[in-house]
């Protein structure tokens, strides 16, 4: 993890936009260190947010898998398109079904949360320790927390959507290991 801690400080001083991750690197290495290794191990990626993140569902998708990068796509999936009651009906025994569901369908898989953390979907996040969370308002362990009230926050979870596809290149190009 020593390397990935230099490579992440190089690349935020790299770049202006990722400066205010400076001083919370120490938080962001090891949760992007577990969560690339689990992407890089053939995990299947499901991306959900709360309602008002909504947005950043489709823009990892089509961000992460541009036919432009020079790398094999990779098992990103928007939950509203593979999970869509997901959002409409968030009781446990939908949750349940999901789980149930994936458990068949895919070898290994995460849920990467984007969101409050007070709705039932951070809940149910919240429950897998594999699960990439970037939470709002709420310290959580194994997670990335943000401000709501951020008004440099849709800026910030852009960069830190940049930084995460940059270390994935690094690592699938061998330039670092998790």
């Amino acid at each position: 993890m020593t390397e990935l801690l230099k490579w992440t400080l190089d690349t935020i001083r790299d770049d202006s936009e990722l400066a205010w991750l400076e001083e919370r690197r120490f938080e962001w290495v090891p949760i992007v260190n577990s969560f690339v290794d689990n992407v890089i191990n053939g995990s299947a990626v499901f991306i959900v947010t709360d309602k008002d993140r909504s947005w950043l569902e489709e823009y990892i998708v089509k961000s992460i898998n541009k036919p432009i990068k020079n790398r094999p796509y990779l098992p990103f999936f928007s939950s509203k398109g593979m999970l869509p009651n997901i959002y409409a009906d968030a009781k446990q025994e939908v949750f349940s079904s999901y789980t149930n569901m994936l458990d068949i369908v895919c070898n290994s898989y995460v849920f990467w949360y984007i969101g409050r953390h007070d709705n039932k979907l951070a809940d149910f996040a919240k429950k897998q320790d594999d699960n990439f969370l970037w939470i709002f308002d709420e310290q959580w362990q194994n997670s990335f927390s943000l401000r709501s009230t951020d008004e440099n926050l849709d800026m910030k979870l852009l960069s830190l959507i940049k930084l995460l596809d940059k270390t994935i290149d690094a690592v699938m190009f061998g330039e670092i290991s998790v």
